[in-house]
């Protein structure tokens, strides 16, 4: 999620430009994208059944964080909502918890 970090700053402020937005739009998915393509790959590596199974619901999570990027509409609200999205966050802390 730190992938995020710049993102989230940049649509924290107001005033936004329609090229700001596209922007944030294509770095958003950018970094989903690596995100996604990054716990693909763990998933394929682990062999516990447990934390495959974790890395899954994460990877889906992202997958929902992606479509919901692609359907935004460069809306600045509904962009920021998919950055603090409650579902990517708990799929990632599962993650996180698995791996301590």
């Amino acid at each position: 999620m730190d992938a995020l970090a710049p993102v989230a700053a940049a649509l924290g402020r107001s005033g936004l430009s329609r090229e700001d937005l596209a922007k944030a739009t294509n770095d958003l998915n950018t970094a989903f994208t690596a995100m996604h393509t990054g716990v693909a790959a763990a998933a394929e590596l682990t062999g516990d059944p447990q934390l495959k199974a974790k890395l899954s619901a994460y990877q889906l999570a992202v997958e929902q964080a992606i479509v919901a990027v692609e359907g935004s509409d460069g809306e600045q609200p509904k962009l920021k909502a998919v950055i603090d999205s409650p579902a990517m966050r708990a799929a990632e802390n599962a993650v996180t918890a698995a791996c301590a």
